[in-house]
């Protein structure tokens, strides 16, 4: 569906009750649920490997490799026995062996992030333990993704954090999308070949919400400078590479990269260079 919309052959949605229409571009960037299926539906997709470094991103490098396994996914799980409430509907629930990580979406244009939200679903989740409905895990993480600069002016994460939940420990992780993005975009050495389709579809919904519009190829062949650091290559003349800023500057970069014994996979250079071609501007389409 993704590659359908990409392409302009997806047609477009009437809109009941008028005789305007919407492309599926369009919708796709109104809905903030497409945009989730498309990046955590694809985690089962993924290598252990690459699930792994995708967990150490949205969980700022802590604690990833205590996970296990990942057993389960569900997306908009109704968690049904919060006293009070019919039912709370996180965005994703990630069931692994060792720890569950629970997950807020907010889209780049949209609602900020809003911590009594948070409590809701964490509350929930402690129920369903409370009850049985689910199996309880020792630890749950929960991801707070998107438009968090209100919730962390607000005071409120610590108090929450403080709170202390009988059937699990807790840790909240605050991460933006340009977080995941710059990951995604970043030279991969861990994975399979597979694991670049499902970060390619990733980047392409990314520039579909007009995530990427002002990413620079530039600053992208520069980050491959990093990835090549202790390797025995060259590349810092592409560190040079004109990248030129709103105020005209160009960003000052290395031109020296250390050397050592380790070969280059020249394979992943190549497939770098696709996708990131040497244009002016990585425009949204």
């Amino acid at each position: 569906m993704l590659t359908t919309i990409i392409k302009g052959k997806a047609g477009r949605v009437h809109l009941p009750g008028s005789d305007a229409s919407l492309s599926w571009r369009e919708v796709f960037r109104r809905n903030e649920d497409l945009l989730t299926g498309v990046v955590f539906g694809r985690f089962r997709y993924l290598s252990r490997e690459a699930l792994t470094a995708v967990m150490d991103c949205l969980l700022d490098g802590r604690a990833s490799i205590k996970l296990g396994e990942l057993q389960a996914i569900e997306l908009w799980p109704r968690l049904e026995r919060l006293e009070g409430r019919s039912f709370v509907e996180p965005d994703v629930l990630l069931t692994f062996q060792d720890a569950a990580v629970l997950i807020e979406v907010k889209p780049p244009y949209g609602g900020d992030q809003y911590v009594g939200q948070w409590k809701a679903e964490i509350e929930a989740l402690a129920a369903e333990y409370r009850a049985k409905a689910r199996d309880a895990l020792s630890t749950v993480h929960f991801v707070a993704l998107g438009r968090n600069l209100r919730a962390l002016r607000s005071g409120e994460i610590e108090k929450l954090r403080d709170e202390l939940y009988g059937e699990f420990s807790l840790t909240i992780q605050c991460r933006e999308w340009e977080d995941l993005i710059e990951f995604v975009s970043a030279p991969q050495s861990v994975g399979v070949a597979s694991d670049g389709a499902v970060f390619d579809d990733w980047m392409q919904a990314f520039d579909l919400f007009g995530l990427v519009q002002k990413a620079s190829p530039a600053a992208m062949w520069r980050s491959l400078i990093g990835w090549s650091a202790n390797r025995a290559v060259s590349l810092g003349l592409l560190a040079a590479w004109p990248d030129r800023s709103r105020d005209g500057l160009v960003p000052h970069a290395s031109a020296s990269v250390s050397l050592t014994k380790h070969a280059v996979d020249w394979a992943k250079l190549i497939e770098f260079s696709k996708k990131h071609p040497l244009r002016g501007t990585y425009e949204s389409k």
